[in-house]
This record gives structure tokens, sequence and C-alpha cells, in this order.
């Protein structure tokens, strides 16, 4: 016989001996009446559309939170690349005080556009 799953009603734990009467039809934990009889009543019984479709669901849920979970630690990655890059860029202009002038010059206008959605 296959295994049955527990009541969806009162989640009483089924067995063969409890879920066929001496007629051989479904009794059960009397929260359920079927008219079906052997293996197609374990099938009906063992039927649960909406819990398989929660189950799929959280399967996607769960695909999903790891995937973001490893793109956020790609972007760490990245992040410290470039923040090294910048680390080395920023020494780099600072040794020379002509660069470093046209680079103040570019980020405060970038902040002004970033702001307020125009060049200044």
């Amino acid at each position: 016989m296959s295994e049955l799953k527990p009541c969806p009603f009162c989640g009483g734990e089924m067995s063969e001996k409890n879920f066929f009467s001496c007629d051989g039809y479904p009794q059960a934990c009397g929260c359920w009446e079927q008219t079906h009889t052997g293996e197609e009543a374990i099938k009906v019984w063992n039927t649960r559309p909406i819990e398989d479709r929660l189950r799929n669901d959280i399967t996607g849920y769960r695909r999903t939170v790891l995937e973001q979970h490893q793109r956020i630690a790609e972007l760490k990655v990245e992040n410290k690349k470039l923040f090294h890059d910048k680390s080395v860029l920023m020494e780099w202009v600072n040794g020379n005080e002509d660069m470093r002038l046209q680079v103040l010059d570019l980020m405060e206008r970038q902040n002004y556009y970033w702001k307020h959605g125009e060049e200044k």
C-alpha cells in the first residue's frame, strides 16, 4: 500500500488500519468521506494541489533568495575592487595638482547633476 499523508483537516496520522473500514471504503479520522476504494482512494487522499503549489512557490522563493545572496557576494567583491581602484587613482591624482583640481571639479559637477538632474 502507498504511504498515506496526514489528514489535511485534523493532522491525524493515517495508516492502512485506520484508513479503510471493513467494507473497503475510507473512514480515516472521520473528517473525510469518499466513495473511492483501494489505491484510488489513497491517490485521492494524498492529492493536495494547494500544498503542492505552495511547496513549489517556496522552492522558487528559496532559489530566488539564494540567487540574490550570490549576487550580493559578487557585488561585495566588485565593490572592494572598485574601492581599491579608486584608492590607487586618488593616490595618482593627489600627486598631480592640475589633475586633482580637474577631478574635484568633475566630482562637484556630477554631485550637482545627481541632486538637481541638470548640468551646472
